[in-house]
């Protein structure tokens, strides 16, 4: 029989894992392994398939691999064998950059044990592990790591599967290119076992398409580090995969945001499961939707897990108005005709903490405007007697502005932005200072100032 002291001490090792686990699967990141010896992989217990997403090269490792990511090795303690996770993380098929994953398929007791000194510190790590019988189950998917199809950009994924599945350490958006043939889909910030509308954590979706007569397509952001598509039927779709930074979506296209590593889902029994934790989360601070030319009808549904004294702020522009939402309870709001929408929400979200905002927009048309003819143009100049020199207005003098901010923007950081060979090889802190610097404008004349994480954004 344990003693009391052994038992508290069990749960609080339990307790300071920052896993996320469903009921058929588990997410890892770093801090789950930093600092411990070994964990064990309880999913694995009856065989599992385990996939490995990680920052991809590491420059300044004669082999490419992250000495943290070397020293954390998969240990099948049946069969005496080890697998590197930073051997595991970029193996896939060559011809269609699928992951191909580590394998058990016996009764086994795996674990990953830690090489790591204690004041080693540790990059972004995606650790996905599900049981075997539910892996095998699902017939019929496609997994993807970032680093895998991002580069170089603009790789293009013909699938024909119903479910697809990308992970990566980074945020990113899965963009699918419409089409005449009919077909929906629906989006998850879950792995393929919590895609469908049947799954067992209660996982709700993050963006569907509309009902439409053909395949509308969609472009949905993904607070990392993984997200799933479901289609309504098998066809072949187009996709794109890429890295984005972006909190300013244009309200041209319907969609969705979220804070970082939210998956949004509300296990029945058990409640809001924890919330994906990463060293490095490049996942803004806050969002501007905007449209620089158009006005637009938003419909927005807010559905937060806020701590008490935690909120989010919806603050719309063109007419200005300011929501607060606060607790769990979701909330709707409408807007007839704004060009901008502010979302925040409290700093240093932690546990379960987390919020996702669903919006639809329409478009709102134009005043139809009158114009003149050359000849009426010119009896009306002719007609006056008295010509006034008017002041710049507001307006011109913000537009002039602006066009002097850009330009200025363009000169510091085009060079950079154009080739991306220099781009990527910056460090982070250049890269998010140069998109930092294009976004500086205030919001009155829409552009948006986005704040960039360069550490944890959120508290273990």
């Amino acid at each position: 029989r344990m003693s009391a002291v052994a038992v508290l001490l069990l749960l609080f090792v339990q307790s300071s894992y920052t896993l996320v686990d469903f009921s058929h699967s588990t997410l890892y990141d770093a801090y789950d392994f930093v600092g411990k010896d070994e964990v064990l992989i309880a999913k694995c217990n009856f065989g599992c398939r385990i996939y490995v997403s990680t920052a991809g090269t590491y420059g300044p490792s004669d082999d490419g691999f992250d000495p943290f990511n070397k020293n954390l090795l998969i240990v099948d303690n049946v069969a005496q064998k080890n697998y590197s996770i930073a051997e595991v993380a970029p193996v896939k098929n060559t011809q269609t950059k699928q992951k191909v994953p580590l394998e058990f398929k016996n009764p086994s007791s795996i674990s990953v044990v830690n090489m790591n000194g204690k004041d080693d510190k540790p990059n972004n790590i995606v650790v996905y592990v599900v049981d075997l019988a539910t892996a095998s189950g699902i017939k019929d998917y496609e997994i993807y790591d970032v680093n895998d199809v991002m580069y170089p950009r603009g790789v293009i994924i013909t699938t024909n599967s119903i479910v697809v599945t990308v992970m990566g350490t980074e945020p990113f958006s899965i963009v699918a290119q419409p089409d005449v043939q009919p077909n929906s889909a629906t989006t998850r910030m879950v792995g393929f076992d919590n895609v469908l509308d049947t799954n067992p954590d209660g996982c709700m979706y993050n963006y569907q398409t509309p009902a439409s007569t053909t395949f509308p397509g969609f472009n949905v952001f993904f607070p990392g580090p993984i997200g799933s598509v479901a289609f309504a039927k098998k066809g072949q779709v187009k996709l794109t995969i890429d890295w984005a930074i972006d909190g300013a979506p244009d309200l041209k296209s319907s969609g969705c945001v979220a804070s970082a590593g939210y998956s949004a889902c509300i296990r029945p029994g058990i409640g809001p499961l924890q919330t994906f934790i990463m060293p490095q989360n490049d996942v803004p601070n806050f969002f501007v939707l905007l449209s620089n030319t158009d006005n637009y009808a938003v419909s927005m549904e807010v559905l937060p897990n806020l701590a008490d004294g935690h909120k989010i702020t919806i603050d719309a522009l063109n007419p200005s108005k300011t929501y607060f939402v606060k607790s769990t309870t979701p909330q709707n709001f409408y807007f007839p005709s704004t060009n901008n929408i502010y979302i925040d929400s409290t700093r240093g979200l932690s546990g379960t903490e987390g919020y996702l905002v669903r919006y639809t927009t329409t478009l709102i048309p134009k005043p139809a405007t009158t114009t003149m003819t050359a000849i009426e143009a010119s009896t009306t100049m002719e007609s006056s007697t008295t010509q006034r020199v008017t002041a710049p207005t507001t307006s011109d003098v913000s537009g002039v502005m602006e066009w002097i901010s850009w330009t200025s923007a363009y000169i510091l950081v085009l060079f950079p932005l154009l080739n991306p060979i220099i781009f990527f090889i910056c460090t982070k802190e250049y890269r998010n200072w140069i998109l930092n610097y294009i976004f500086h404008n205030s919001r009155v004349s829409a552009v948006a100032k986005i704040e960039f994480s360069i550490g944890p954004s959120r508290s273990k």
